[in-house]
């Protein structure tokens, strides 16, 4: 029975994977997140939640799990008034925060924020390259920043560090 288990959280973990992924690729080929993909998210980790339960988990754990999706919503809801994420982003970041949970929280937003960091300074570094070459220098790096930014790739990179944690998890 424990074996069946772990084989169904490990289809679930690998899911999760496949779902930031591909919304990943949405995002950098669309700069949109489809509804579905975090609402599959969220449906998977019930399902996950289902599985610890059976495999002997405490009920708390869940509602610390639930906790962590809500105050990561909370706080991407701000950044969306703030026009810094977009609603899908908010929406995919929570579902994720979902999976990580308290025990993995601090790294899925570590690793979101320093490759959002990345993914920003890409988008701007053409503008400081081209900088010299343009009458008003400013004009590239203020354009560069009102630009949008595919940031469903750093939520899918936070994501599967998560996923990883989790498969090593599941194997125990």
């Amino acid at each position: 029975m424990i074996q069946a288990l772990q084989l169904v959280d490990l289809i679930l973990i690998s899911g999760l994977a496949a779902l930031v992924i591909g919304a990943a690729l949405s995002d950098w080929a669309r700069y949109v997140i489809p509804n579905q993909i975090p609402l599959a998210v969220a449906g998977l980790f019930v399902m996950h939640a289902g599985v610890l339960f059976a495999r002997g988990a405490e009920p708390m754990s869940l509602v610390w799990a639930l906790a962590c999706g809500v105050v990561v919503f909370a706080g991407g809801a701000f950044l969306f008034a703030q026009k810094v994420l977009g609603g899908g982003d908010v929406k995919l970041m929570a579902a994720c925060a979902l999976w990580a949970g308290p025990t993995h929280i601090a790294e899925f937003i570590v690793v979101t924020t320093l490759y959002g960091a990345l993914l920003s300074a890409a988008f701007l570094l053409p503008a400081f390259r081209h900088k010299s070459e343009t009458a008003d220098a400013s004009y590239g790096v203020a354009a560069a920043l009102k630009r949008r930014l595919p940031y469903g790739l750093a939520i899918a990179t936070g994501a599967v560090v998560v996923c990883l944690r989790l498969l090593t998890e599941a194997r125990v």
